[in-house]
């Protein structure tokens, strides 16, 4: 998993400058997405740096009930994206995903960009990297 976010990162990160005010830690939204998911988001942490930058880390979820991958553990992302990709807050928080914290404080130890995909293409990007790791695929770590 870790590999194909780094290969995801190399390709999609750009420094953010959003307002995070619709935010909130331990929040949960519901995301847009196609028919055969149901993609969900945690937030964890709201990241301040730089000249307003903002980059809210979450935990990104499939309740769909064939999903092949689940959850997603940790993925910073742009604040107006995230708020465009999942408007709804709902009423029953998920908790972050196990490897949450981990995973955030290797970001955080050099947060300079978040991403500025929809939850649907991080997540589609992901699943897509990580199939072809299990197979053996050219990308395989």
């Amino acid at each position: 998993m870790r590999s194909a976010l780094f290969a995801l990162a190399a390709g999609c990160l750009v420094p953010i400058c959003a307002s995070a005010a619709e935010l909130a830690v331990g929040q949960t939204r519901a995301c847009q997405s196609g028919p055969e998911k149901q993609l969900y988001v945690t937030v964890g942490a709201i990241d301040y740096y730089g000249e307003g930058r903002a980059a809210v880390s979450v935990s990104i979820f499939n309740k769909a009930p064939n999903a092949r991958y689940p959850r997603i553990a940790h993925a910073p992302l742009d604040a107006d994206t995230l708020t465009a990709s999942c408007p709804t807050v709902v009423d029953q928080p998920i908790a972050l995903a196990p490897g949450y914290e981990h995973a955030y404080q290797r970001w955080r130890a050099d947060p300079v960009s978040a991403f500025t995909l929809s939850i649907e293409q991080i997540y589609d990007i992901v699943v897509e990297q990580v199939s072809k790791a299990h197979q053996g695929g050219p990308n395989a770590p």
